[in-house]
């Protein structure tokens, strides 16, 4: 479990055998609350002490409260083979949370993402419905693999010219080796973040449809 510090201050945690629960308090309205991450064990027996647990912090801490992680549970008979029986764990496969956390936080939204290099899918939970717009610009690792990149570079840089103060000279001169970077980068690996972007949305597409009883056979050698 990982938070930044400089939004939320750890108050108090505990460690069970299958969960890990930690007491926050936020830095900005000094909202308390809970966390807790859980690994449930396959074997039912067992799983009841993951319960124990749970119920503990419950009682103990009283909190605004939001538990997440791998349950263990099927979502749906289909996952289980030769399974006809419902059982209330196929419900459990989310984020749950009490009604004192969503009071406080009333624009939660969770789903799946794609799971490109793992057998788990991420869950993804939010409650931030700002759009702050594009990404600031950054420096990509894979532009160094490009050996004419560095070469590139300086003839870019000893090309440009502004007159003003040397602080003035030097923000246009990073300015306009921005765009030119923008545009040589989109020129020569294309537009990477929608590659991956519909690269993700592909693969999570057909995580969807491995769940479904059609499920080609010509889908799953793509999956």
């Amino acid at each position: 479990m990982l938070w930044n510090p400089n939004v939320v201050s750890m108050v108090n945690h505990r460690i069970g055998v299958y969960s890990v629960s930690v007491h926050f308090k936020n830095n900005i309205d000094n909202f308390e609350w809970v966390l807790s991450g859980v690994y449930a064990p396959c074997n039912v027996v067992y799983r009841r002490h993951l319960w124990e647990e749970l119920t503990a912090v419950s009682r103990d801490w009283g909190l605004p409260w939001c538990v997440g992680g791998d349950f263990n549970e099927d979502r749906r008979m289909t996952e289980r083979k030769n399974c006809s029986t419902t059982t209330r764990g196929i419900l459990l496969d989310r984020f749950l949370f009490n009604s004192k956390w969503e009071d406080h936080y009333p624009s939660l939204v969770q789903k799946s993402l794609a799971k490109p290099l793992s057998d788990h899918k991420p869950v993804l939970l939010s409650g931030e419905l700002i759009d702050w717009a594009p990404p600031p610009f950054r420096c990509e690792a894979m532009w160094m693999l490009e050996p004419t990149f560095i070469d590139i570079l300086k003839e870019w840089w000893q090309s440009f010219s502004f007159e003003g103060s040397a602080g003035f000279v030097l923000a246009k001169k990073f300015q306009a080796l921005k765009y030119k970077i923008k545009d040589w980068n989109k020129n020569v690996f294309g537009n990477i973040d929608r590659k991956c972007e519909s690269q993700l949305s592909e693969i999570q597409l057909l995580d969807q449809q491995a769940g479904s009883t059609d499920f080609s056979k010509q889908v799953k050698e793509r999956l």
